[in-house]
């Protein structure tokens, strides 16, 4: 009960109404100190009440008392029965009851008006609670609020107490409606859209919000774009996001293609584009293997178009070339173009004794041999050998950094 009973000790005897297994006994002496165990006393029941409860209820079925006392052995909503329908109202409109009272038991009775589609006692219930009142036990209203389409209470509630608690599918109800009602951009809306998307629960709506809006790990993004593919939702904003993140921590490229591809089609940001041809073809150049094949028509393209290349992507197109079996004329062209590049920039590279025999004899590189060695850019490499056959005499000779942690030494094998 909301207000105690406070009742005179006279005779060291006193009466109250005891209707609940929960109460706490309290004496207070002529100066206002109280006393709880320091007191003994003798609790004695004048009457067995449990006999008489149920003719009071049916004459009085609003008195506080008797409904707490009818439902101290209530644990859990099931333990309701549809005879105690006429006992709800009271908990939720009477001034009586604690507020601490009505948390718990009002959270029992909703979830048994729910269950059993009482539907006409929910959604009253529901808009005569003083939530603030509630603390804590305030997250379990929040899915009901949501399935009543009590909206934007849910939404306060849920933004003040947290969404641990709430139901994926209640979580998705939430931005749905908050976005068709307003453009809600703060961080408690891409909160609750990431949430549910987790759980694997979404709308198109919550999709293309996300794609403009969440900002997380590389693997998430990924996650939400081919989410968003499924419904033919395109975002260059996501696209220009992953692709960023994707080429500042060196993810590997092939993750990534797919999203780069599309990004391409719609003619995204130049550098961008660059960045990230520029990010495979330098892993190209020192693994030897792509999986991104894609990359070299791209770049052969913009060489063709006179567009912007570095070192990386057009090193990358010539070993490109120095590897496949069958040239073009055309191919053979830009070969021969970029081969007479580096070669008169002193760069020289191990693939470049597989190009195409006729531009090895046009270059005279065709008695050299090239030995290819990788470490960390900038460091100082030095190659030790031997000319002799016995190999007991060494030269010593610095390693050229002719790219990105490539290091070459030319040799002449023999003259013609």
């Amino acid at each position: 009960m909301k207000e105690p009973q406070i009742v005179p000790v006279t005779d060291q005897c006193a009466y109250f109404e005891l209707f609940s297994n929960d109460y706490v006994i309290l004496f207070e002496d002529s100066r206002g100190y109280r006393y709880v165990k320091s007191i003994s006393y003798r609790l004695q029941r004048l009457m067995d009440a449990e006999k008489y409860l149920d003719r009071c209820i049916s004459l009085s079925p609003d008195r506080p008392q008797y409904i707490v006392s009818h439902f101290k052995h209530v644990r859990d909503y099931s333990d309701f029965t549809k005879d105690d329908l006429k006992l709800f109202k009271p908990v939720f409109y009477s001034e009586s009851f604690s507020d601490s009272y009505k948390a718990v038991m009002g959270y029992r009775i909703l979830k048994y008006c729910q269950l059993h589609d009482y539907e006409d006692y929910v959604r009253p219930f529901l808009q005569s609670i003083n939530f603030d009142i509630l603390q804590k036990d305030e997250r379990k209203y929040i899915d009901m609020l949501v399935s009543n389409r009590l909206y934007e209470k849910a939404y306060d509630m849920a933004m003040e107490y947290g969404i641990d608690m709430l139901a994926a599918a209640s979580k998705v109800v939430l931005c749905e409606n908050a976005l068709k009602v307003q453009h809600v951009d703060d961080d408690f809306m891409v909160q609750l859209a990431i949430s549910a998307f987790k759980t694997g629960k979404y709308s198109d709506l919550v999709l293309k919000y996300l794609c403009e809006n969440y900002t997380g790990p590389t693997d998430e993004l990924i996650n939400l774009w081919h989410a968003a593919d499924k419904f033919s939702i395109s975002s260059m904003k996501l696209d220009e996001r992953i692709l960023e993140q994707g080429i500042y921590t060196q993810i590997e490229p092939e993750k990534i293609s797919d999203i780069f591809m599309e990004y391409y089609k719609r003619a995204g940001n130049e550098k961008l584009i660059l960045a990230y041809i520029s990010l495979v073809a330098h892993g190209y150049l020192h693994s030897g293997g792509c999986k991104a094949d894609f990359i070299f028509d791209i770049i052969e393209k913009r060489f063709i178009g006179n567009r912007t290349l570095n070192d990386a992507c057009q090193l990358a197109l010539l070993k490109h070339f120095a590897e496949k079996t069958d040239i073009t004329q055309a191919e053979l062209e830009i070969e021969d173009t970029l081969l007479k590049y580096y070669i008169y920039n002193n760069m020289y590279f191990d693939f470049f004794a597989r190009l195409d025999y006729r531009l090895l004899e046009k270059y005279f590189i065709y008695d050299k041999a090239f030995l290819q060695y990788e470490s960390t850019p900038g460091a100082h490499v030095v190659l030790h050998y031997s000319r002799d056959e016995d190999g007991e005499e060494f030269n010593s000779e610095d390693m050229v950094e002719m790219y990105d942690g490539i290091y070459v030494k030319t040799f002449v094998i023999f003259f013609r």
